[in-house]
């Protein structure tokens, strides 16, 4: 069971509105997703089909007077759920103010080399430093130098 081998940490919090053993399904996930963003000050949306969790976390973080910020770029294909929010009044995040305080946020197509023939050497590059922990991934293909996800707390 998820929960017993969670659990077995001595830093493990669990927050949940179910008993243990309740099966996870796929209508628990907006209740979960409304802890969530009450513990959060902010809410960051990268991408958001029009139908999604992160559309319903989003209108449960305005219900809770949280901030919700959505991440806009030319290069995302699935965020109409997002523009309807930021047309609602949520605050629009571009790249560069992403960028502020950390040393780079890039899209995965930015590596894409000038030929076919150093595709390989960049998928392998990539992979190398998204498993060593160098760059993250932040979502819809974008990532993140390892800098910018600094604990906020101490020891954590």
């Amino acid at each position: 069971m998820l929960y017993q081998r969670i659990n077995s940490s001595q830093r493990t919090l669990i927050l949940t509105e179910y008993p243990p053993g309740q099966k996870i399904l796929k209508y628990t996930f907006p209740k979960r997703n409304r802890i969530i963003t009450g513990l959060c000050s902010s809410v960051f949306i990268v991408e958001a089909p029009e139908k999604s969790g992160a559309i319903s976390s989003a209108y449960n973080a305005i219900e809770q007077n949280r901030n919700v910020f959505i991440f806009s770029d030319s290069r995302q294909t699935k965020n109409f759920g997002g523009e309807i929010l930021i047309r609602e009044g949520a605050e629009i995040l571009n790249l560069k103010d992403i960028s502020l305080g950390m040393k780079e946020v890039f899209h995965m197509n930015d590596l894409l080399p000038d030929s076919q023939s150093k595709i390989p050497g960049m998928l392998a590059e990539l992979s190398k430093k998204r498993f060593s922990g160098e760059w993250k991934p932040i979502g819809a293909g974008y990532y993140a130098r390892k800098t910018y996800f600094q604990p906020i707390l101490p020891g954590f």
